[in-house]
């Protein structure tokens, strides 16, 4: 009686990016399902791979960091503790463009 499962499909979303900076979207959002399903599909393999080749980097942080999950918009790195996010540059528009957006972030972010 107290819980209930939704599913919300939106139709339109209001972004306001500031003073002057508002505007509406129709959807789809511009993340096509496709796309994201095949990210997700490739993500623990992707991530597996970005731990193993950004190992020397992560130390830096500290113990323990590892980068957790990832999006078309970036990734999440975390301890035991804190997590921290590192935008890529652009979107990614496929699994495939996550081993060299990411090498960019990460040069980017610890230059």
């Amino acid at each position: 009686g107290d819980f209930g499962i939704w599913r919300i499909q939106p139709e339109r979303a209001h972004f306001v990016g500031g003073l002057g900076r508002a505007v509406w979207f129709d959807a789809p959002f511009g993340l096509a399902p496709a796309m994201v399903a095949a990210l997700r599909e490739a993500e623990a393999g992707l991530l597996e791979a970005a731990n193993r080749d950004h190992a020397a980097t992560l130390a830096r942080l500290g113990p323990d960091w590892r980068f957790r999950a990832l999006d078309p918009d970036g990734v999440e790195l975390a301890n035991q503790q804190e997590s921290r996010r590192l935008d890529f540059r652009a979107p990614i528009d496929a699994a495939a463009q996550v081993p060299a957006a990411l090498a960019e972030s990460v040069a980017r972010a610890f230059a």
